[in-house]
């Protein structure tokens, strides 16, 4: 009888094993040779960093410390591939070399979905045999209200060149260098790189009415996408030595091109060529920064010229540059027309050595003050830059890497900047996050 039960009891340990090596072979297929090992079964522990709460796109503060036990293993080095679900561009995998009996150590940056994250551990043989697996949890929290380093982008100390947004609430950003640019489906948290290999120095990225997208390049192109995944180059033609200073679609659906030393070119339809209007001179210190377009066909630019800046017109009938007079301030750094044709314009006023915002409601014939600061300094030149409508319904502008924002143009909010601010580049997103370049991270949120 005693024999019996013993037969019993080993066949049905016999069967648990093989049932438990079914499902190992089923989470880890098999390698490509023998195992090295002289053990069936390694032991890999956390021995510091588990079960972690953070921020979403956060690093984690503790390091995931994992150290790997195999005794009486003949080998002497194995393998760890380190799996995390949707991290920048993708699924990420990292590898690691680690000696038995030894500790690794991995930075852990959360991804952007709220809730447990996973981390998933194999060790591997020599042979690419797995014969362990380990999973950590963290716990991702949304957003608190304040400052937040966004995740997934280009190294520290560089900065931001162009922000734009889509009707869907794609937000894109474009950087200088070879960087490519890069996209944000979750109001800035994190930020995926286009695929399109060539597109880099990016000085520009706008936006048509039906989300695609115009990149300029300082290779002398504007490169035109539909969906962000096929990529067709725009050539200049006769004016392909024509380096780009800034690109806008105009409200009749035509392209203008500017290029360093005032270039200015415009295209009709998506196949005609561009067309010289105003010739470039590469030795004069002169650029043109579109700013906005009158109903009636007439252009205004930022125009920089021996590093001063003033307010200038493309003519619509004589389609020459004229300077824009009777403006409130000494230097022009902003200009903006609302969907109701009211003017808005800011700089720095040198009678009072103030930045000042202004409106007209009639074409610039008349100006009303709508804002002033100062710095104490007086050597200090402050100005006002970028203002524009966001999609919150607040307008937003910068004066020297201070931020301001209003809803009704009568009460201002100054912003609380605990971030670095770095040329001056900003985007609103759908849910009220203010996006910004920022030092030394390139880009930073804050959580209204």
């Amino acid at each position: 009888m005693i024999k019996f039960l013993f037969a019993i009891a080993f066949c049905v340990c016999l069967f648990s094993s093989c049932v438990k090596d079914l499902q190992i072979d089923k989470q880890n297929p098999p390698g490509t040779g023998k195992p090295d090992s002289t053990e069936t079964k390694s032991t890999i522990v956390a021995v510091g960093g588990a079960a972690q709460t953070d921020t979403v796109g956060n690093e984690l503060i503790n390091a995931v410390v994992l150290k790997i036990n195999e005794p009486g293993s003949k080998l002497n080095k194995f393998f760890v591939k380190i799996f995390q679900e949707t991290l920048c561009n993708g699924d990420s995998v990292a590898e690691r070399t680690i000696t038995n009996g030894d500790q690794i150590s991995y930075k852990w940056r959360l991804n952007s979905k709220p809730g447990v994250q996973t981390l998933n551990f194999k060790i591997f043989d020599s042979n690419n045999n797995a014969i362990d697996s380990l999973k950590i949890t963290a716990t991702a929290i949304s957003p608190a209200p304040g400052w937040h380093v966004a995740s997934c982008t280009v190294p520290d100390n560089l900065y931001v060149n162009t922000f734009a947004i889509q009707s869907t609430g794609r937000l894109l950003v474009g950087y200088p260098g070879t960087w490519r640019p890069q996209y944000s489906d979750d109001n800035g948290v994190s930020w995926h790189s286009f695929k399109y290999s060539d597109i880099a120095y990016t000085n520009k990225i706008i936006t048509g009415p039906n989300d695609e997208i115009y990149i300029a390049a300082n290779n002398n192109s504007v490169y035109y996408s539909e969906n962000g995944n096929k990529w067709e180059e725009l050539t200049l033609g006769g004016y392909k030595y024509e380096t780009c200073r800034d690109i806008a679609l105009l409200p009749n659906g035509k392209l203008l091109y500017t290029s360093i030393g005032g270039g200015i070119f415009i295209r009709d339809k998506k196949n005609d060529p561009f067309v010289e209007i105003h010739a470039s001179d590469k030795y004069k210190s002169m650029d043109f920064y579109y700013q906005a377009s009158l109903a009636n066909g007439d252009i205004y630019f930022r125009q920089i010229s021996n590093f001063v800046p003033r307010l200038v017109k493309l003519d619509h009938n004589t389609l020459k540059v004229e300077d824009v007079t009777n403006l409130p301030v000494t230097y022009t750094n902003t200009f903006y027309v609302d969907d109701k044709g009211n003017w808005y314009v800011g700089g720095y006023n040198k009678v009072s050595a103030s930045a000042e915002l202004y409106r007209s409601d009639n074409n610039g014939i008349t100006w009303n003050k709508l804002f002033s600061y100062a710095y104490s300094a007086s050597f200090y030149d402050t100005s006002i830059f970028n203002f524009s409508k966001q999609v919150d319904g607040n307008y937003y502008f910068e004066i020297d890497a201070e931020y301001f924002k209003t809803a009704d143009l009568k009460n201002f909010q100054k912003i609380n900047m605990k971030v670095n601010s770095y040329s001056g580049q900003y985007v609103v997103a759908p849910n009220g996050n203010l996006v910004l370049s920022t030092f030394p991270r390139a880009i930073s949120y804050l959580v209204q």
